[in-house]
This record gives structure tokens, sequence and C-alpha cells, in this order.
């Protein structure tokens, strides 16, 4: 579900009816929550870990899934924004993540697509 502001937000962000997630050039996902009494949305954690630009932003059951320009694919608990993996996925970088059935397919500068079982992300 698409989400609209007046202000600019960072390049990269998904958003559902009470959380948003956003990532931007400076590494970091933010989390935030919407303030159901004002409408404002507050940044409720910084999920930090990736060493170049945060390029894509997946939901995928309980995980936020992020892809980098460092061509690592990082999963995160939704909820509590901790760390939960890191997967190197190509000495390029990853530009894009989309989800197919089965699969989290990545998208890099090599011009590969690269592609990880959703079984191989659940702990």
């Amino acid at each position: 579900m698409p989400c609209t502001t007046a202000r600019r937000v960072p390049p990269v962000f998904f958003c559902n009816i009470v959380r948003m997630y956003t990532a931007s050039a400076d590494t970091s996902i933010r989390f935030w929550e919407m303030n159901d009494q004002t409408g404002d949305a507050l940044v409720v954690a910084i999920g930090q870990g990736h060493t170049a630009e945060v390029t894509g932003l997946l939901l995928y059951k309980d995980l936020l899934l992020s892809s980098s320009n460092d061509g690592t694919l990082r999963l995160w608990d939704k909820s509590t924004a901790d760390a939960l993996k890191c997967i190197p996925v190509s000495p390029a970088k990853l530009l894009c993540l989309a989800l197919a059935p089965s699969h989290v397919v990545m998208g890099a500068t090599d011009r590969i697509m690269y592609s990880l079982p959703l079984s191989s992300l659940e702990a």
C-alpha cells in the first residue's frame, strides 16, 4: 500500500496501517509508528548494519528484508527492529528486491538476478 506525504521522504519506503519503514543513503532503516490521535509518524527505532545505501525493503511474515549497495540482504524483526541475519549475496551492489512465490529475488549492478529460497530466511 503506497503512502503519501507532503514532505520529502527517503527514496525507499514501505508502510502498512500502523508501521512504516524507510531507508536511504545514510545506510540506516527507520522504523516508524503512527500516532492515532495526532496522525504524526514517530521514529521508534533505527536499524544499523548495512555499510552502504539501502536500496530495497520488503515485508515477509514477521521479517523486514533490506537490500543494499554493500551486496547483502539483511533480515530484521519488523516489530522490535532487531537485526537477525546478514546474508552476503553479491560482490556487486544490490539495486532492488522482490518477492516471488518461493524465493526472494534481487537485481544487482553486475546484471545478475540473485535468488534465495524463502525457507533459507527462516531461523
